[in-house]
């Protein structure tokens, strides 16, 4: 996509240490550092950020909630989303809960619960745009109540199943946010509003998780396509 409207790609490996030249924040610093008039919008520790999910995207959802919200489901990498949005719901109700799914392999999971670092526990992952090898300066934990751990597995199969049951096509992302709030349904006992966000488009993942033969050379078992009829068929009926 960003080919086809002129851009020219630079891959930046995922195993790459924050600080060394191929990291893809080390290579943004210095592409801008090399290119005059430049700006750089340094999403990950810029504070207007969260600021900007602070003012639109947390009054959002609290208008179109009807001012009804008791839990905030959102993962994060900068941090913007949930530090903004969640800062903002929590002020509109001290008693709701912000819960952040957090792929393993994310440096943020074990920092939540230690405020440790642990150098060893942070690895690679497939699903994108959630997660973090370092911290970064958006994020604030204060907001969040609780953390959450998902797999490349849980995120990948809920986004195509969200897809495939409810038509609606949204990444992988998207998918570890929906994975994290169906299993905060379960553990409720009384009735709640659960709010989560759908980040992305699926359309960036075709070659990805929505492509059946990456998945299966990726080690990720695919769902019973022939049941998911079934389950619409026995829907359709009922209504």
């Amino acid at each position: 996509m960003l080919r086809a409207l002129g851009a020219e790609i630079i891959v930046c490996p995922t195993k790459a240490a924050p600080g060394d030249a191929s990291h893809y924040v080390q290579r943004a610093i210095d592409l801008a550092r090399a290119t005059p008039n430049s700006f750089r919008i340094n999403q990950y520790d810029n504070a207007k950020n969260s600021e900007a999910h602070y003012l639109t995207t947390g009054p959002e959802i609290w208008a179109q909630a009807g001012g009804n919200v008791d839990y905030f489901v959102v993962s994060g990498s900068t941090g913007g989303t949930v530090s903004g949005a969640g800062r903002y719901l929590k002020e509109k109700n001290p008693n709701l809960k912000v819960i952040m799914p957090d792929p393993v392999g994310s440096i943020y999971y074990k920092f939540f619960r230690t405020g440790e670092i642990d150098p060893k526990e942070i690895g690679g992952y497939n699903v994108e745009g959630v997660g973090e090898d370092h911290l970064a300066k958006c994020m604030d934990f204060s907001v969040v109540d609780e953390m959450v751990q998902f797999t490349d597995t849980n995120a990948f199969r809920t986004a195509r199943l969200l897809a495939t049951r409810e038509g609606i096509f949204a990444g992988g992302s998207s998918g570890a946010n929906l994975w994290a709030a169906l299993e905060l349904a379960k553990t409720l006992t009384k009735p709640a509003t659960i709010v989560t966000v759908f980040p992305d488009t699926g359309l960036k993942y075709l070659s990805k998780m929505f492509n059946d033969e990456w998945m299966q050379v990726n080690g990720f078992a695919l769902e019973d396509r022939a049941e998911i009829v079934q389950d619409k068929i026995q829907s359709l009926s009922l209504a």
